[in-house]
Protein backbone atom coordinates (compact mmCIF):
# COMPACT_ATOMS: atom_id res chain seq x y z
CA UNK A 1 0.00 0.00 0.00
CA UNK A 2 1.34 3.41 -0.94
CA UNK A 3 0.09 6.32 1.12
CA UNK A 4 0.14 9.77 -0.41
CA UNK A 5 -1.02 12.72 1.63
CA UNK A 6 -0.42 14.55 4.86
CA UNK A 7 0.46 12.38 7.81
CA UNK A 8 -1.41 13.74 10.79
CA UNK A 9 -1.83 11.72 13.99
CA UNK A 10 -4.80 9.77 12.64
CA UNK A 11 -2.99 8.85 9.42
CA UNK A 12 0.18 7.97 11.37
CA UNK A 13 -1.74 5.67 13.70
CA UNK A 14 -3.48 4.00 10.76
CA UNK A 15 -0.19 3.48 8.93
CA UNK A 16 1.59 2.13 11.99
CA UNK A 17 -1.37 -0.04 12.95
CA UNK A 18 -1.43 -1.71 9.53
CA UNK A 19 2.34 -2.15 9.29
CA UNK A 20 3.85 -5.60 9.83
CA UNK A 21 6.78 -3.92 11.61
CA UNK A 22 8.63 -0.65 12.03
CA UNK A 23 12.16 -0.83 10.70
CA UNK A 24 14.62 1.21 12.79
CA UNK A 25 18.03 0.78 11.11
CA UNK A 26 19.53 3.79 12.87
CA UNK A 27 23.25 4.42 12.55
CA UNK A 28 23.49 6.98 15.35
CA UNK A 29 22.97 6.96 19.11
CA UNK A 30 19.31 8.03 19.19
CA UNK A 31 18.65 9.10 22.80
CA UNK A 32 14.96 8.13 22.71
CA UNK A 33 13.06 6.81 19.73
CA UNK A 34 9.52 8.07 20.26
CA UNK A 35 8.55 6.61 16.88
CA UNK A 36 9.22 3.12 18.28
CA UNK A 37 6.91 3.76 21.25
CA UNK A 38 4.24 5.14 18.90
CA UNK A 39 4.50 2.01 16.76
CA UNK A 40 4.27 -0.27 19.79
CA UNK A 41 1.18 1.66 20.96
CA UNK A 42 -0.40 0.49 17.69
CA UNK A 43 0.75 -3.09 18.37
CA UNK A 44 3.46 -2.90 15.74
CA UNK A 45 6.73 -4.76 16.41
CA UNK A 46 10.10 -3.07 15.94
CA UNK A 47 13.06 -4.37 13.97
CA UNK A 48 16.12 -2.29 14.71
CA UNK A 49 19.85 -2.10 15.05
CA UNK A 50 21.35 -2.29 18.54
CA UNK A 51 22.08 1.44 18.64
CA UNK A 52 20.85 4.28 20.81
CA UNK A 53 17.61 3.57 22.63
CA UNK A 54 16.56 0.56 20.54
CA UNK A 55 17.72 -1.99 23.17
CA UNK A 56 15.97 0.01 25.91
CA UNK A 57 12.63 0.10 24.10
CA UNK A 58 12.51 -3.22 22.25
CA UNK A 59 12.45 -6.51 24.12
CA UNK A 60 14.24 -8.84 21.71
CA UNK A 61 12.06 -11.72 20.47
CA UNK A 62 9.05 -10.38 22.42
CA UNK A 63 8.25 -6.95 20.97
CA UNK A 64 10.53 -7.13 17.97
CA UNK A 65 14.07 -7.95 17.03
CA UNK A 66 17.39 -6.22 17.65
CA UNK A 67 20.30 -6.91 15.33
CA UNK A 68 23.93 -5.91 15.09
CA UNK A 69 23.91 -5.54 11.29
CA UNK A 70 21.47 -4.94 8.44
CA UNK A 71 21.66 -8.64 7.54
CA UNK A 72 20.27 -9.43 11.02
CA UNK A 73 17.30 -7.15 10.34
CA UNK A 74 16.63 -8.87 7.01
CA UNK A 75 16.50 -12.24 8.76
CA UNK A 76 14.23 -10.81 11.48
CA UNK A 77 11.54 -9.96 8.91
CA UNK A 78 10.94 -13.67 8.38
CA UNK A 79 10.52 -14.13 12.16
CA UNK A 80 7.76 -11.54 12.64
CA UNK A 81 5.14 -14.29 12.97
CA UNK A 82 6.61 -15.03 16.43
CA UNK A 83 5.84 -11.55 17.77
CA UNK A 84 2.56 -10.84 19.54
CA UNK A 85 1.08 -7.45 18.70
CA UNK A 86 -0.61 -7.54 22.11
CA UNK A 87 2.81 -7.92 23.76
CA UNK A 88 4.02 -4.82 21.92
CA UNK A 89 1.07 -2.79 23.17
CA UNK A 90 1.41 -4.18 26.72
CA UNK A 91 5.11 -3.24 26.95
CA UNK A 92 4.35 0.27 25.75
CA UNK A 93 1.58 0.62 28.34
CA UNK A 94 3.79 -0.75 31.14
CA UNK A 95 6.86 1.39 30.41
CA UNK A 96 5.88 4.39 28.27
CA UNK A 97 2.20 5.23 28.76
CA UNK A 98 1.24 8.58 30.24
CA UNK A 99 0.47 6.82 33.56
CA UNK A 100 3.86 5.05 33.61
CA UNK A 101 5.73 8.28 32.88
CA UNK A 102 3.79 10.26 35.51
CA UNK A 103 4.46 7.53 38.08
CA UNK A 104 8.19 7.48 37.22
CA UNK A 105 8.47 11.27 37.55
CA UNK A 106 6.56 11.12 40.84
CA UNK A 107 9.06 8.57 42.14
CA UNK A 108 12.01 10.76 41.13
CA UNK A 109 10.46 13.80 42.83
CA UNK A 110 9.70 11.81 45.99
CA UNK A 111 13.31 10.59 46.14
CA UNK A 112 14.62 14.13 45.64
CA UNK A 113 12.41 15.45 48.43
CA UNK A 114 13.45 12.63 50.74
CA UNK A 115 17.13 13.41 50.03
CA UNK A 116 16.56 17.09 50.88
CA UNK A 117 14.95 16.15 54.19
CA UNK A 118 17.94 14.05 55.24
CA UNK A 119 20.22 15.87 57.68
CA UNK A 120 23.36 17.08 55.94
CA UNK A 121 26.62 15.74 57.40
Amino acid sequence: VIYVGPVDDLAKNALLGRARALLMPILWEEPFGIVMVEAMACGTPIIGLARGSVPEIVEHSTTGFIGDAIDDLVVAVSQLHAISRAACRARMERLFSDRAIVDAYGQVYAEMLADRRQPQA
